[in-house]
């Protein structure tokens, strides 16, 4: 038994290493793949980074996996198809609903789910950024951006932490007793000592 689960934290801390330097993929359901391309804590900085991509189009022409969406018509007397969203739940034409991670805001708009909106991640309070924009909060940017494959990308800006409760741009120096040390993509480094 004490074998088994040295084991098992033995490998918990290679799959530790392994995150901090891949690419990780989940998925809230197998066909359509959540990626997070990064999330990564470093000993002074993290960096988020999240991608997503919206269900293809289930039309006339396509069917459904799920079988048929169905359709209806709108108050200008227009036909207009329904959604399946990744998990299978079917969503009117206008509805605006989220997956389980909480990440993004997906439409159902005439039988194609669109992304709409970021959520950024507790660093920015878990705020909605709408496709296309930028947002400064306390000095650093929050971005949502859409791209020609229709995925649509949240990336914040790169930062250290210091001292355990103010972050802190790239590039910026910072003193802690006698040390001085730069923020860089990653880590601390030490640029000098200063002595009273």
């Amino acid at each position: 038994m004490k074998f088994l689960i040295k084991i098992i934290i033995s490998l918990q801390i290679l799959s530790l290493e392994v995150i901090g330097r891949t690419i990780l993929f989940h998925s809230d359901v197998i066909r359509t793949p959540q990626a997070i391309l990064a999330q990564k804590n470093f000993a002074s900085k993290t960096n988020t980074r999240w991608e997503t991509s919206p269900v293809d189009f289930w039309g006339p022409t396509r069917p459904s996996p799920y079988g048929p969406a169905g359709s209806s018509t709108n108050n200008k007397g227009q036909l207009v198809y329904n959604c399946y969203d990744v998990q299978g739940n079917l969503r009117k034409p206008g509805e605006t609903y989220q997956r389980p991670n909480k990440r993004f805001i997906y439409l159902c708009n005439n039988g194609t789910e669109e992304v709409v909106a970021c959520i950024s991640s507790d660093r920015a309070k878990n705020i909605e950024i709408k496709v296309g924009e930028t947002r400064t909060i306390e000095g650093f940017w929050y971005k949502c951006e859409k791209f020609a494959n229709h995925s649509v990308i949240y990336t914040e800006e790169n930062s250290c932490l210091f001292e355990g409760r103010k972050r802190v741009h790239v590039g910026e120096e910072v003193q802690t007793g006698f040390i001085r040390a730069v923020c860089m993509d990653g880590y601390y480094r030490t640029i000098g000592n200063e002595y009273p």
